[in-house]
């Protein structure tokens, strides 16, 4: 009479010189099962069953013993019996899975790394190397090692949610707009899924378009704070006297500046500027003395840089000591003036310092177009067929206009000799 294995009657198998396998037979087996037993005492389950698509015997190896227990065994051979009810032949399942394995054309990663290719490497060098931030910060790190047709709707909410938990709201629908970008591309150009998981998502954050300028108050201790800052300071300073954008003075090279002629000037190569144009920047003297006061690096054409290679980073490490250095200086100065001292100041960005050169050029009542000229915008005042057409630099008048504006700066600060009653009117907020 057939029996049912046991624990204690596979233990008392012995292995022989010829293979052995015993079926889970009785009332409690499991049809199908066997346990074998090889002659060099390895031990494992199989299951036999027919096959529903060509109707050949066939074998599905389990596994080992004791990796997988007779109760392990029972139950994954169940699995099996039903697999097989349902016309599917695991045995074929299970090797096509291995061949999807082996494909790693479906992986992330790689997927990644072509779009990348495809895509960012199109583009002009300073998106490409942001896109190349998001993706190494933000999206490899969580699905690198995933299929892409796992990817759901919850992964691409974890991976906003990440960024929106450390405050980081912009940033999260800059990640998100790459994110929905990339899973289209698998969609259409890669086909390698037919639906985008992040379709029909809305952006993480609501934004609402900056208006902060700074007050003469935090430009005073701003400019304080700057001289104890070493090379970000002097950056620091070079944003707010030029207007130009943090990446562009971050990336500034020693072969972009002429600092002999009349004006100095600074000419920020097309390949770094956001519009793709070149914009020369005249430099007023604060400026260069600031630019000057950068110690050079050997063989390196960069001006702020920390190993000669590239350019510096670490903005967000500098900007949190830069706080601290302006909090200093309003204190110094609220103890001065008699008034409580100040616990924290206002939220402030780096790119504030541009709208607030911007603000401060209007309020000197500098022409639009000159403005416009300095930002390196063209639209508006001197867009369309203007922008086309129209090759004046502007150079005179914008020196003119960023001179004026160091004046201002300078009178705030008091450094030089006059402060800000020499002007007709208030520019700036005057309070913090």
């Amino acid at each position: 009479m057939a029996k049912s294995l046991t624990v204690k009657s596979i233990e008392a198998i012995k292995p022989l010189d010829k293979r052995q396998e015993v079926a889970d037979s009785g009332a409690s087996g499991v049809p199908g099962l066997y346990f074998v037993v090889q002659p060099s005492g390895a031990r494992s389950w199989s299951f036999r069953y027919r096959s529903p698509v060509d109707g050949r015997p066939k074998k599905y190896t389990i596994g080992s013993y004791p990796t997988f227990s007779l109760a392990e065994a029972r139950s994954q051979a169940e699995e099996l019996r039903r697999a097989v009810k349902r016309d599917v032949d695991p045995g074929e399942e299970k090797r096509a899975a291995r061949a999807r394995a082996a494909d790693r054309s479906r992986d992330v990663g790689r997927l990644l790394d072509n779009f990348i290719e495809e895509h960012a490497d199109k583009k002009r060098a300073t998106t490409a190397k942001l896109i190349k931030q998001q993706i190494e910060a933000d999206i490899r790190p969580y699905w690198e090692k995933r299929r892409i047709e796992t990817i759901t709707r919850a992964d691409v909410k974890a991976v906003l949610k990440r960024i929106t938990d450390r405050g980081s709201m912009v940033h999260a629908n800059r990640v998100f707009s790459l994110v929905r970008k990339f899973l289209n591309w698998c969609v259409v150009d890669a086909e390698v899924i037919d639906l985008s998981p992040a379709q029909g998502l809305k952006p993480p954050a609501m934004e609402v378009a900056r208006d902060r300028v700074l007050t003469e108050r935090e430009l005073r201790w701003l400019w304080g704070a700057t001289a104890e800052a070493g090379n970000f300071g002097a950056c620091v300073r070079l944003l707010l006297l030029t207007g130009q954008r943090r990446m562009e003075v971050g990336g500034m090279a020693r072969s972009e500046l002429e600092l002999k002629t009349d004006p100095p000037t600074w000419t920020v190569p097309a390949q770094r500027t956001k519009n793709g144009r070149a914009n020369i920047v005249p430099l007023t003297v604060t400026a260069r003395k600031a630019i000057e006061a950068v110690p050079a690096i050997v063989d390196s054409d960069l001006v702020f840089t920390t190993d000669g290679k590239v350019p510096s980073s670490g903005w967000s490490k500098s900007k949190v000591r830069l706080d601290g250095l302006m909090l200093a200086k309003a204190n110094e100065e609220a103890e001065k003036e008699g008034r409580e001292p100040i616990i924290a100041l206002q939220p402030w960005s780096l790119h504030d310092l541009r709208r607030t050169c911007a603000t401060g050029l209007a309020s000197l009542r500098q022409p639009p177009h000159v403005i416009e000229a300095i930002l390196n915008h063209r639209t508006g005042i001197i867009g369309g067929v203007a922008a086309i057409y129209n090759q004046f630099e502007y150079l005179d008048e914008k020196a003119d206009a960023l001179s004026a504006w160091e004046s201002y700066v300078l009178s705030i600060t008091g450094e030089n000799g006059h402060n800000i009653l020499a002007f007709s009117r208030e520019l700036l907020p005057r309070q913090a």
